[in-house]
């Protein structure tokens, strides 16, 4: 049929063919707008300036785009009326007045070696947090070139298809028992120990999150030759940890700090699971030092010549191998 044919059509194109500007190619030029202000209804939301802008070079490749920093304010104007009361209300039980963020983005891309930068990405959240995020790849013109449409819709399907919850077989096995032996004055007593075996919720929970992972890292395949040469992360702790632990602490009669204290040794058990990758070990362990003593957390990883993305990845690679490097500063 036509519609058959047609579909056939499209999973032949490649990315390139949809991606025409290059890597960086995100379907627009520029937009601006700036000035926004709105009140009413007991709350005002003002927006100074959200814009974006890209350069493109002779052959139409996207070579740069810019998000300038932003600024987004909310506030209450009035707690008596219907919007003011209920932003009043949420912003309290975060021990704020007012939300206030700033976000902004940057990127370069050079033909010649096919690298694209990604760079100053962050999202602040004042009194809270921010985020911040920086990424070059290697291939990525490359990559465009030779996967088709049909290669996306495939993996992604198959994705949808692996992450979908599927009953896991629970053995109804007669529990395991261990002799434990005491003597004293009449001989010796057995007692038997019982293992209780896993419960069918705890069961399927394991099994949805190993089918979750698996259709990640198979979906992860399609980018199978595009390299990362330089990543970091970086999540800075502006209060809001501070703020959470003292909420927790007077409904539980506790010290903010030794709230505190209790995630971060949750995460750090956690971290010590003899069924966790190298991966989740390292990750765990610098997030628990992070929510115990604030700061900066970060993950970095640099190799000029790059490493493929589905290896940086893999649950089995030791970051260690890879120079991925987890940490917390102060």
């Amino acid at each position: 049929s036509k519609d058959e044919k047609g579909l056939a059509a499209i999973r032949k194109l490649k990315l390139r063919d949809v991606f025409v500007g290059g890597p960086l190619y995100n379907g627009m030029s520029a937009f601006n707008i700036s000035g926004m202000d709105f009140s009413g209804a007991g709350a005002s939301m003002k927006l100074d300036k959200m814009a974006f802008t890209s350069t493109k070079n002779a052959q139409n490749i996207v070579t740069s785009y810019e998000m300038p920093v932003g600024n987004f304010t909310l506030d209450v104007t009035d707690n008596k009326k219907p919007f003011g009361m209920l932003l009043s209300m949420g912003l309290e039980q975060m021990g704020l007045d007012s939300v206030k963020m700033s976000f902004g983005a940057k990127a370069d891309y050079d033909v010649v070696n096919d690298k694209a930068n990604v760079t100053q990405t962050f999202f602040r959240w004042e009194k809270m947090g921010e985020l911040g995020f920086e990424m070059s790849l290697l291939n990525q013109m490359k990559w465009l070139e030779t996967t088709s449409i049909g290669d996306l819709f495939d993996a992604t399907q198959k994705s949808i298809d692996m992450s979908k919850p599927k009953p896991a077989p629970v053995k109804a096995a007669a529990p395991k028992k261990t002799a434990a032996k005491s003597t004293g004055k009449k001989g010796t007593k057995t007692a038997a120990k019982t293992k209780a075996a896993p419960t069918k919720a705890q069961a399927n929970a394991e099994a949805r999150s190993k089918d979750e992972t698996k259709a990640f890292l198979d979906m992860m395949q399609l980018y199978k030759g595009v390299r990362v040469s330089h990543m970091r992360f970086e999540a800075k702790d502006l209060g809001d940890i501070d703020r959470a632990s003292v909420r927790e602490g007077f409904e539980k009669n506790l010290d903010a700090k030794k709230v505190r204290s209790n995630w971060a040794m949750d995460l750090t058990k956690e971290a010590n699971k003899p069924t966790n990758s190298p991966f989740e070990s390292k990750f765990l362990n610098a997030l628990a030092k992070f929510i115990g003593l604030g700061g900066t957390m970060f993950v970095q990883f640099d190799n000029p010549e790059g490493l493929d993305i589905v290896d940086t990845i893999n649950k089995k690679t030791d970051p260690n191998t890879l120079g991925i490097e987890f940490g917390v500063k102060q």
